[in-house]
C-alpha cells in the first residue's frame, strides 16, 4: 500500500511527462507553421499534442494504474529527449547539426 505522499509524487511525475512532451510538440507546430509546413504536418502533430493533453487532463490521483502507464510509456521517450539536448548542449551544437550529422 502507498501513501497519498507516494500516490501524488507518481502523479506529479506523469503530469510532468506529459508537460514535457506538449511543450515540445508546441515549439514543433511552430516552427513548421513558421515554415509554411504541409498542413497534415502541422495536423497530426497538433492531434498527438490535444491527445496527450487529454491524457493528462485525465491523470488522477485515485487511478494509479494510469498514472503508472504514463511514467512506463513516456518516461523513456522523455529521458531520451532530455539526454540529447544535454548532448547537444553540452558540445553547442545546434539541434539541426545533431541530427543531420549521424
Amino acid at each position: 500500500m502507498t501513501t497519498t505522499t507516494e500516490r501524488l509524487a507518481r502523479l506529479e511525475t506523469a503530469q510532468e511527462l506529459l508537460g514535457f512532451l506538449i511543450a515540445g510538440l508546441s515549439s514543433e507546430i511552430h516552427q513548421l507553421r513558421k515554415a509554411s509546413a504541409e498542413p497534415a504536418a502541422v495536423a497530426t502533430l497538433v492531434a498527438k499534442k490535444n491527445e496527450l493533453a487529454d491524457l493528462e487532463d485525465s491523470l488522477s490521483l485515485d487511478d494509479a494504474e494510469a498514472v503508472e502507464r504514463v511514467i512506463e510509456t513516456f518516461g523513456p521517450e522523455v529521458r531520451s529527449q532530455r539526454q540529447a539536448k544535454q548532448a547537444v548542449a553540452g558540445n553547442n551544437l545546434s539541434p539541426v547539426a545533431l541530427s543531420t550529422s549521424a
